[in-house]
């Protein structure tokens, strides 16, 4: 609560100290000159620190255990920092969840449900979440979990969160590639749309640059260099927060050109702004592939592709500079994504 301590200093004036001490709160103080001035502080601030501390701490650990964790997430949400897919990712997580569920309820037996529960739920491509996805639930979990005990001032003895509870190899990565034939069946079901031809432009930038799809999606024209022909990524839409170089072959210039004829926009403008966010991104593409026929294929599969295609026929490049423009930080990552196939290896016999 708040207090007033009256000082009389030697001139025989008199100040007037604020005190506020709320448990679970920061401490304020603060030195007027007149009582009204101090009055009118002690009552805000004190109601503001009440209202921190209400949010952010509690005297009580109990408190913590007893918050519904989709209250947990849509705070660790609004955090400033949590990266945008993290926060996109958050409705399919509570999704899964129980709107009364206490965080004190969350042990290892109920994120082994939460993974056999994900594995028979349709996400919204209308398919079953891969163990992948549901990895990257645990994580996000766990780290709202961690963030949200951290403000109650608690480091947890047990967090519960962790991937032992997914099937064996779910790690193993995807190998899925692009077929000549699927890539055209793919084209000609986007030349159906009305916007197909910006679509066209959409597929041959990530096949071309392999860049993810947010940085896709979010790029500005501002980030290209039209004349010198590059691109540079800014750490604000890269995965590990590293602004990232990428050459552009004749391809991918065509199709920017392509783009400043079909969607003309200022410096600050994004390139592909005819697809709102990454999300419906995802959500349109499904809805192209499915009816070119493709199977088990997602968007980022195409990153897959445009690395292996760098590893396959950007021979001028070596393996330090690939994993640069790409964004790997070790060659194991690159191995994962550039899944050779046999006649591709073959066809490169002398």
């Amino acid at each position: 609560m708040a207090s007033i301590i009256t000082r009389t200093r030697a001139d025989g004036t008199q100040t007037y100290l604020v005190q506020i001490r709320i448990p679970g709160a920061k401490s304020v103080s603060k030195t007027f000159l007149n009582s009204v001035d101090a009055h009118q502080f002690a009552l805000h601030e004190e109601a503001r620190v009440r209202r921190d501390a209400a949010v952010f701490h509690a005297p009580d650990p109990l408190r913590f255990y007893k918050e519904r964790f989709h209250d947990v997430l849509d705070l660790f949400a609004k955090e400033s920092g949590v990266p945008q897919r993290t926060i996109n990712n958050i409705p399919a997580v509570k999704k899964l969840i129980d709107r009364e569920t206490r965080v004190g309820e969350m042990r290892p037996r109920w994120v082994e449900d939460y993974v056999k529960k994900g594995l028979r739920t349709l996400s919204s491509h209308k398919v079953p979440y891969s163990a992948a996805s549901i990895a990257v639930h645990i994580n996000i979990m766990r780290q709202a979990f961690i963030w949200r005990a951290r403000r109650y001032d608690i480091e947890p003895t047990s967090i519960p969160f962790v991937m032992s509870y997914l099937p064996r190899g779910w790690d193993e990565g995807r190998t899925r590639r692009l077929a000549a034939h699927e890539e055209q069946a793919l084209i000609a079901a986007m030349s159906k749309r009305h916007d197909g031809a910006q679509w066209k432009c959409l597929l041959t930038m990530a096949l071309e640059t392999a860049a993810r799809q947010q940085e896709l999606v979010l790029a500005t024209w501002s980030e290209f260099n039209m004349k010198d022909e590059y691109w540079i990524i800014p750490k604000e839409h890269e995965k590990t927060r590293k602004e990232r170089p990428v050459p552009l072959t004749k391809p991918a210039m065509n199709a920017l050109r392509a783009m400043q004829l079909l969607c003309p926009g200022g410096p600050n403008d994004r390139v592909f702004a005819f697809t709102p966010n990454p999300a419906s991104t995802s959500c349109a593409f499904a809805k192209l592939k499915t009816k070119a026929g493709l199977v088990d294929f997602r968007f980022h599969d195409l990153r897959h592709e445009g690395i292996s295609r760098w590893v396959l026929y950007k021979r001028q490049y070596s393996l330090m500079e690939i994993m640069k423009i790409v964004g790997h930080s070790t060659p194991a990552m690159v191995a994962r994504y550039a899944n050779l196939r046999a006649d591709e290896l073959a066809a490169k016999m002398d």
